[in-house]
């Protein structure tokens, strides 16, 4: 299991496949994707130090970047859509 709140439900088991993880994002809240973004990093970087990984630290690695990618998409998603709205209400 990764290192964040599994109370979230942003907790997934390392290697958990891009489509779980996006689709139990696009439930979370957006405060929730955002606590957890900056976490991730955090994760990554602390990994990325490791000097001589192992396999499993090289998974968790992976793991992490996906995660951190599957968490900018949505959050970008959001964003979008929330630009959109904007748009449409300036317009009328």
């Amino acid at each position: 299991m990764d290192y964040y709140k599994i109370s979230t439900g942003l907790s997934f088991e390392i290697g958990a496949s891009h489509t779980d993880m996006m689709a139990r994002m696009n439930k979370a809240s957006s405060i929730d994707l955002l606590d957890c973004y900056g976490p991730t990093n955090r994760l990554i970087t602390i990994v990325s130090k490791i000097r001589h990984p192992t396999t499993e630290d090289l998974a968790e690695l992976d793991h992490y970047y996906a995660k951190r990618n599957c968490l900018y998409l949505e959050l970008q998603k959001r964003l979008k859509a929330l630009d959109a709205s904007k748009n449409g209400e300036q317009q009328t």
